[in-house]
C-alpha cells in the first residue's frame, strides 16, 4: 500500500494488519486469528486487538450484501459456529436452534413481581323465558360476549340440559336439573344450549350476562 501498510499472514494462519507509523516502527493488529482450539474456529478482532469489535460500516442487509452485512456460518454441512457471551438485538428477534444435549436459561427481564388477575364482570342481564317441550328446544343461542348464565328450572320436571347446538334427549344430555333446580353455566362457556323434558311443564327461566 502506498502508505506502507500491510495485510500479513502470521503465524498459524493469523491475519496481521501492519501499519508503518514512519519512524521505522510499525503497529500491529490482528484482525483474524485462529483458534487454538479444537476444531480451530476463527475469530474475529478489532484493529486494537479486542475479540468481537469489529466495525462494520454500510447499508446492505441480509440477502443483499451491498455493504455493512457480517455473515457468519459453519460448515455447508450445517455445524454451528459457537457463540459465547452476550448478545444484544435492537431490533427484530434472535432464532435459535437447540438440541437434547443443550441446556439453556432464559432470563426474562422487567417482568413484574406482581401479576394482576382480573375477573369477568357484567352489568348487563338479560332475561328469557323458554317453554317446557317433550322436544329439544334452544335454551340459548352461541354468544361470545357471554360472560355468564343462571338457568332455573321452574317445572315439575326434571330438564335435560346440553352442551352445543345438537338435539337434547332423555338420554343424551350434560347436566340434569332438577324440578325448581338452578345451574350456573361453568368456565365461561359461550356455545350454545338446547335442553328437553320428558314431559311438558312449566319453563325454563334464562339469565344470560354480558
Amino acid at each position: 500500500m502506498a502508505d506502507g501498510t500491510q495485510l500479513n499472514l502470521g503465524a498459524g494462519g493469523d491475519l496481521i494488519f501492519d501499519k508503518d507509523n514512519g519512524d521505522g516502527t510499525k503497529t500491529s493488529a490482528a484482525v483474524l486469528v485462529v483458534s487454538t482450539g479444537a476444531p480451530p474456529y476463527k475469530k474475529l478482532v478489532g484493529t486494537g486487538g479486542s475479540d468481537g469489535q469489529l466495525p462494520v460500516a454500510g447499508a446492505g442487509v441480509a440477502g443483499a450484501p451491498v455493504g455493512g452485512v457480517l455473515s457468519v456460518q459453519g460448515v455447508p454441512s450445517g455445524t454451528p459456529v459457537p457463540v459465547a457471551g452476550s448478545v444484544s438485538v435492537s431490533s427484530g428477534t434472535i432464532a435459535a436452534v437447540v438440541t437434547d444435549s443443550v441446556d439453556l436459561d432464559v432470563h426474562v427481564q422487567n417482568f413484574p413481581t406482581t401479576q394482576a388477575v382480573t375477573t369477568p364482570t357484567s352489568s348487563t342481564p338479560a332475561l328469557s323465558n323458554i317453554a317446557s317441550n317433550n322436544s329439544s328446544v334452544t335454551i340459548l343461542a352461541a354468544n361470545a360476549a357471554r360472560k355468564g348464565a343462571m338457568i332455573f328450572n321452574d317445572s315439575t320436571q326434571v330438564l335435560y340440559l346440553s352442551f352445543g347446538t345438537g338435539a337434547a334427549s332423555t338420554s343424551s344430555y350434560t347436566v340434569q336439573i332438577a324440578p325448581n333446580g338452578y345451574y350456573e353455566l361453568p368456565f365461561s362457556y359461550t356455545g350454545a344450549l338446547t335442553g328437553i323434558w320428558s314431559v311438558v311443564n312449566g319453563n325454563a327461566r334464562v339469565t344470560e350476562l354480558t
